[in-house]
């Protein structure tokens, strides 16, 4: 039986666990972790950490607990592309059994892929291109769904719907935002929230010409 976790709390930055199931990232796997980071945001500006592209014999003195806390800094410092390098390894290693590694690493590949643009005053697309908005998306999207899979209760499982839900607002997909909106309501009906948004969102589709927004980007800012 595989080991899971039991998540954060909603909305809460996760903990990191008592003890990590330790993986070598080695070969294939550290190749994987440095082929999707380039694909998605570009090898050049996100140098690998040394445990990514260590060898076999060197990972057994790298330490998941310091990857995590510098990851943790990273973002706390608004340096959220720069902490991707980090969660991937986590992600294919010591935590690819562990449902919030893979949230938090999907969620900070979502919020990554935004910027503040202070003279636009509001949010932006981070990538230039489509093609590395779609490889952003792309991979956080993949990365909510391992953790919906991992997920050990339905109210771990709604953070990463309702995760993917309002990536797919973001990025102009509603009515499948909105289907993610209700599921994360099912799977979670203590959490008025999801099912406010999605009838917020659906009400929105309904009568699009009067609606204020579509979308309220005041969580991307406070992640940046």
């Amino acid at each position: 039986m595989s080991r899971r976790d039991a998540g954060p709390a909603a909305g809460a930055r996760p903990r990191r666990p008592a003890a990590w199931r330790l993986r070598a990232v080695a070969g294939g796997a550290g190749a994987c972790v440095a082929a999707a980071l380039a694909l998605t945001l570009g090898h050049a500006r996100h140098p690998q950490p040394a445990a990514a592209t260590a060898g076999a014999d060197s990972l057994e003195a790298v330490s998941p607990d310091t990857v995590w806390a510098r990851a943790q800094r990273l973002q706390a410092a608004g340096r959220l592309r720069e902490s991707l390098p980090y969660l991937a390894w986590l992600a294919a290693g010591p935590g690819a059994e562990m449902s919030w590694v893979h949230y938090e690493y999907g969620r900070t590949l979502y919020y990554a892929s935004f910027r503040l643009d202070t003279t636009a005053a509001g949010v932006v697309p981070a990538e230039p291109t489509s093609v590395g908005r779609v490889a952003a998306t792309r991979a956080a999207i993949a990365e909510l769904q391992v953790a919906m899979q991992q997920a050990p209760d339905g109210r771990t499982r709604a953070q990463a719907m309702h995760m993917l839900a309002r990536a797919l607002q973001a990025w102009g997909f509603p009515w499948e935002a909105w289907i993610w909106h209700r599921r994360a309501a099912a799977s979670d009906p203590s959490q008025p929230l999801y099912a406010r948004e999605a009838d917020g969102l659906l009400g929105t589709m309904q009568d699009p010409v009067h609606a204020r927004v579509l979308y309220n980007d005041a969580e991307l800012r406070a992640a940046h």
